[in-house]
C-alpha cells in the first residue's frame, strides 16, 4: 500500500497534495517484467493504434484547421495513449489530457455532435482512465476523474454532460474495484 492510501477514511490536505503531486509530476508503477504474452499483446494495441491512427488522420483531414503537416503529430498524439497505457498510464492519461485540450480548439465538428474529438479519441481516454483507475492509487485516480470532469464541462455539449460524467465515473469505479479486489487477494494470499 502506497502512502497515498495510508488513511483511506479519513480525508486531509496533506493527503490532497500528496496525491495532486503524484497525479501532476509522479511515475507510474513499473511494469512487470516483459514476457511473451505481454510482448503479443503490445504487438496488438500497437497494430489496433496504427488502424485508428489512420481512421483519426483521415477525420483531421477532412474537419480541421490544422495544416497538413501538422496532421501527423496530431494523429500520433491522439494514438500513442492507446498503446503507453500498457505500461505507462498515468503518462498516457497527462499525454490524452493535452491532446484533447488542443484537439478540442482545432477540430471542426458538425453542431449535432456532442463532442469535439473523433470518436476514437473519446474511447480512447476512456480506456486510458479505466486504466488509470486499474493501477494508480484512489487518490491519484479520483485527479485523473477531476480532470476528466473539467474537460468534459469545458468541451461536451450541456445536455450530454451527465451522461458522459455518469459513464466516466462508472468505468473508472469499476477499475479502482478490481485493483482494491486484487490488493485484498494478494494480502491474503501472503
Amino acid at each position: 500500500m502506497s502512502e497515498i492510501e495510508a488513511e483511506p477514511a479519513s480525508f486531509s490536505l496533506r493527503l490532497a497534495g500528496q496525491s495532486l503531486r503524484a497525479f501532476l509530476i509522479g511515475r507510474d508503477p513499473k511494469p512487470g517484467p516483459p514476457t511473451r504474452w505481454r510482448r503479443f499483446v503490445t504487438g496488438v494495441f500497437v497494430l489496433l493504434a496504427v488502424v485508428m491512427g489512420l481512421a483519426v488522420w483521415a477525420d483531421y483531414d477532412d474537419r480541421s484547421y490544422l495544416a497538413t503537416a501538422l496532421i501527423p503529430i496530431f494523429t500520433v498524439a491522439v494514438v500513442v495513449p492507446f498503446v503507453l497505457m500498457l505500461t505507462r498510464p498515468l503518462l498516457a492519461w497527462r499525454i490524452a489530457l493535452v491532446t484533447a485540450v488542443v484537439t478540442g480548439i482545432v477540430h471542426k465538428h458538425p453542431a449535432n455532435v456532442p463532442w469535439p474529438w473523433h470518436v476514437l479519441e473519446s474511447l480512447i481516454l476512456l480506456a486510458v482512465l479505466f486504466v488509470v483507475s486499474l493501477r494508480q492509487p484512489r487518490a491519484v485516480a479520483v485527479w485523473a476523474w477531476l480532470s476528466a470532469a473539467l474537460l468534459i464541462f469545458v468541451y461536451i455539449d450541456f445536455s450530454t454532460i451527465p451522461i458522459v460524467i455518469i459513464t466516466v465515473t462508472v468505468v473508472m469505479v469499476v477499475g479502482d474495484q478490481i485493483r482494491r479486489r486484487r490488493e485484498v487477494q494478494s494480502s491474503l494470499a501472503a
